[in-house]
Order: structure tokens, then C-alpha cells, then sequence
């Protein structure tokens, strides 16, 4: 089977606090994520376990379901349908704001998606679809956070990190 294996990074600027609940808000993603990933709530518990979203981008959807939360630290998700594996998000603080990452390791279902990942890379799809989605939630943040960004003049790091593999 084909597999995504991917980790991208974003060091944001912001109250951990404030990425997180954007992060785990599903009523914020179209203002976020890409436009052309299509967005379906299925089920939204308190306590966000078992709280499971449909996803639709390229013409194929998939499931996404959270197994583990640790608020502020990390959240755990379980992919089904055209993909069988998980995603992380990771919530680091640091001397130069919040380390968010999201890894994910991911077995390809799809016959069809399985076929073109011999021609196209879909490690690097996902990393760049990452680096959009990082974009919409750094701009929402600046639009949401009412000025609480923390002073990026001390931001000596690169913004963005991605490791992607075969």
C-alpha cells in the first residue's frame, strides 16, 4: 500500500490558547482552510473524543475522527475511508511563540488515489496543502486574536519546516 507521511510546522505568534480553540473550533475551518476542501461536521462532542468530520478535497472524501485529546499539547485523529492511518496535532510553546505541527502516517485506500501517487508525489501535496492551511490560520488568527500576538521581533526561526517522506 502507498503511504503520506508527512510533518509541517508553523511557528505562530499567538497565546497557545488562542490556536488552540481555533484548532479545535470546526465552526472556524471555512474561514481557514483552503476553499476547496469541503467541510461536513458529522459530530461534535464536549469533549471533542469522538467528534468526527467528512472531508472532501479533489473529488474524494474521507473521515476524520479525534481518538485523544491533551488540550493545549496534542490531538489525536483517525482517518478512514480513502486513507487508514493518523494525524497529530502538536501545540509546542518556545522561546519564539507556539511550535504548531501536524504529522500524519496515512495508508492509501483509493485505487485511484494509490495509482497517481506513483506519478505525482502525495507527501509534497499534502505539505503544500499544509503551508495554505497553515496561511488561513495564521490570517484568521490576525483577524480573531484582538491583538494578541506576541512580539515578533523576537521570531528568530524559520516560519516554516516540512519533512515529507516516501
Amino acid at each position: 500500500m502507498r503511504k503520506i507521511l508527512s510533518l509541517d510546522q508553523r511557528i505562530l505568534r499567538y497565546d497557545i490558547k488562542n490556536i488552540y480553540n481555533a484548532v479545535v473550533d470546526f465552526n472556524t475551518y471555512p474561514a481557514w482552510w483552503d476553499k476547496s476542501i469541503k467541510i461536513n461536521i458529522l459530530r461534535r462532542t464536549q469533549n471533542l473524543i469522538n467528534s468526527k468530520l467528512e472531508i472532501t478535497a479533489y473529488k474524494k472524501r474521507f473521515f476524520c475522527e479525534i481518538v485523544k485529546v491533551k488540550p493545549h499539547q496534542e490531538i489525536v485523529i483517525n482517518y478512514s475511508g480513502i486513507y487508514s492511518g493518523t494525524g497529530t496535532w502538536f501545540f509546542v510553546e518556545g522561546a519564539n511563540g507556539i511550535k504548531v505541527m501536524y504529522e500524519v502516517d496515512l495508508e492509501v485506500k483509493d485505487f485511484f488515489v494509490s495509482l497517481f501517487s506513483f506519478i505525482i508525489n502525495l507527501n509534497a501535496i499534502h505539505s503544500k496543502q499544509m503551508a495554505k492551511l497553515f496561511n488561513g490560520l495564521e490570517n484568521y488568527l490576525n483577524d480573531n486574536s484582538n491583538g494578541d500576538s506576541l512580539d515578533s521581533a523576537r521570531n528568530v526561526q524559520p516560519p516554516t519546516f516540512t519533512l515529507t517522506g516516501n
